[in-house]
């Protein structure tokens, strides 16, 4: 990989036919702004030089756009008193003019680590001064206020006995092993749970779990109700404690009961591929539940789920207790979530292993409508904005799968939104590659056509694999046309 980085430079820094300059060279003689930030980007040399000994500070003032391609030069570490073979040098003053002004930051942040984002993960324009249908990547209407939307990393939860409401029990007595959390040991949790006789003989089984849906789905979905937030440790949190009979939910700070289920409503319970931590409740007359529980326990808690299930059909008999817990494994990307009427409230939109969206339920929604998804997820466009600063801005980026002129790849600032920001259709994508930046930025570069125009996207991934995902994606989508 050092090898092939290398040869890369070299040929990069190489003088063309016909020109004699380098690449850079004859992007800075031209202006092209874009092109000389693409190629430094690509670790193009700073410090090579034409015939005359002429340097890119000196192409870059020669070509008349000095002041918006100096700044890039100077943050790729350029040296501004560097001579020609005939002793000519750059306009010392006017570089240290261009330095100081706004350019030169945006364009110091890109090339030596340091990023402006504009926004943030988990935001979307709550409103827009111009028709969006018309908009382009980093219009006008690209900076208004944004909403929040979920975005939840899962993976169980780290039992913390300090803040546990369970605690002084656990230092009096060694808690049994189904029940983990020793509830049984807990007078006031007792209190509160009321278990029949038949619950009290046969034991409890406990474990601590992180509930999302805490305060009700339609809460959980909508990320501008506070008291519905997932990621609110103080609510989500709960002992998860299983009867003969029910699942009791207990607030894990103040010990207060929040929820009871009979296992009569548990019509089954979802698991997805892409995670071994999260699990959906989905009920007969209630809204689905969404849990997190440790993966080393997870398995243990569908057991003694499916024991106790079949021990209640083996008593009640009858319509609801004929067949058993369904246990349903999920492996699309997208998992629908039910409200109290079964009908379509939210969904679990898995971005990548372990990491979700948790969204309303929004049909006309570009990654619900027009077709299948073949990848989704959130990368950074790199654009400029309003006061011609280059930044980094979130985008949610979508693949879709349909054939022919379905295969198009979106992007929007927020995953429910129904009105792209833009789009680029696969089969006029010319070349995607993998770029990183001298400060270690996971990018990508997409070359398409628009038009008769040559555009092009640099993106940025927030990992190696986030990127290779990417790029297998789109290059798997261009082989079926």
């Amino acid at each position: 990989m050092v090898q092939r980085a290398t040869h890369h430079r070299l040929a990069l820094g190489q003088p063309t036919s016909g020109t004699g300059l380098p690449p850079l060279g004859i992007a800075c003689l031209a202006g092209e702004v874009r092109s000389a930030r693409s190629l430094l980007l690509g670790m193009a040399p700073i410090h090579a030089r034409d015939a005359r000994g002429n340097t890119p500070v000196l192409w870059a003032q020669m070509g008349g756009r000095a002041r918006e391609l100096v700044p890039l030069l100077l943050a790729a570490k350029a040296d501004p008193e560097a001579s020609n073979d005939s002793g000519q040098r750059a306009d010392v003053e006017m570089l240290q003019q261009a330095a100081a002004s706004a350019v030169a930051s945006s364009a110091a942040s890109l090339l030596t680590g340091g990023s402006l984002i504009d926004g943030g993960t988990g935001a979307r324009p709550k409103s827009r001064s111009r028709d969006p249908r018309n908009a382009e990547p980093g219009g006008p209407w690209a900076d208004h206020t944004i909403e929040p939307y979920h975005l939840i990393r899962a993976g169980g939860v780290e039992p913390d006995m300090n803040k546990s409401f369970l605690v002084s029990t656990l230092r009096m007595l060694k808690a049994p092993v189904r029940d983990s959390l020793a509830f049984a040991k807990n007078s006031q949790a007792m209190t509160q749970a009321q278990l029949s006789a038949e619950e009290k003989a046969l034991g409890v089984w406990s474990e601590w779990v992180t509930n999302y849906t805490h305060a009700g789905l339609s809460a959980a979905v909508d990320a501008e109700q506070a008291a519905g937030d997932p990621a609110n440790q103080l609510k989500s949190r709960q002992a998860f404690v299983l009867t003969s009979e029910r699942v009791l939910l207990f607030n894990a700070k103040t010990s207060s009961l929040v929820q009871v289920i009979a296992l009569s409503e548990i019509a089954e319970i979802a698991f997805s591929s892409y995670c071994a931590t999260v699990l959906v409740l989905r009920l007969h007359r209630h809204a689905d539940i969404v849990i997190d529980v440790a993966a080393s326990s997870r398995p243990r808690l569908l057991d003694e789920l499916q024991l106790a299930v079949n021990h209640v059909n083996s008593r009640w008999g009858g319509a609801d207790f004929g067949g058993g817990l369904q246990l349903v494994q999920e492996c699309e990307p997208i998992a629908e979530l039910l409200d109290a009427s079964r009908q379509k409230a939210g969904m679990l939109a898995w971005v990548e292993v372990n990491l979700f969206l948790l969204l309303p339920w929004q049909p006309n929604s570009l990654l619900l409508a027009g077709g299948d998804c073949f990848c989704f997820g959130l990368l950074d466009l790199h654009q400029q904005g309003r006061d011609k600063h280059s930044i980094w801005k979130p985008y949610f980026f979508i693949l879709k799968s349909s054939p022919g002129e379905g295969r198009k790849l979106f992007w929007c600032r927020h995953p429910s939104d129904e009105v792209c920001a833009g789009l680029a259709h696969v089969r006029d994508i010319t070349a995607v590659q993998p770029l990183n930046t001298p400060s270690g930025e996971v990018c990508l570069i997409v070359d398409y056509k628009s038009g008769d125009r040559a555009e092009l996207l640099t993106l940025r991934a927030n990992s190696v694999q986030n990127r290779e995902d990417w790029i297998v994606s789109i290059r798997t989508m261009q082989t079926g046309l």
